[in-house]
């Protein structure tokens, strides 16, 4: 499965009681169900990652660091957007 719109209703539910937490200009936690629209999956080191990051972002993604829990249950990624925004994108709603 590599589509987000390949999720079953069930799966999307159990996203939804999990947080995104994520700092881009600061530090923010967010409901998976309000970012899973526009979320793809990616693949860091053999792990498929779901990330919410819009289409025009995924080009401009790419792994800094990488660290894996001894249980395989926490991921903890560094990612770097080279991403351009300007203030008429920001203005977009």
């Amino acid at each position: 499965m590599r589509s987000v719109a390949d999720l079953s209703p069930a799966v999307r539910q159990q996203l939804a009681a999990y947080s995104v937490d994520t700092l881009y200009e600061k530090h923010e936690g967010m409901p998976w169900d309000i970012e899973l629209h526009y979320s793809a999956f990616f693949e860091f080191d053999g792990y498929t990652i779901l990330l919410p990051v819009t289409e025009e972002q995924r080009p401009q993604i790419t792994l800094y660091w990488l660290s894996v829990g001894k249980d395989d249950q926490v991921v903890t990624l560094y990612l770097e957007d080279a991403t351009y925004w300007t203030e008429a994108d920001e203005a977009d709603p």
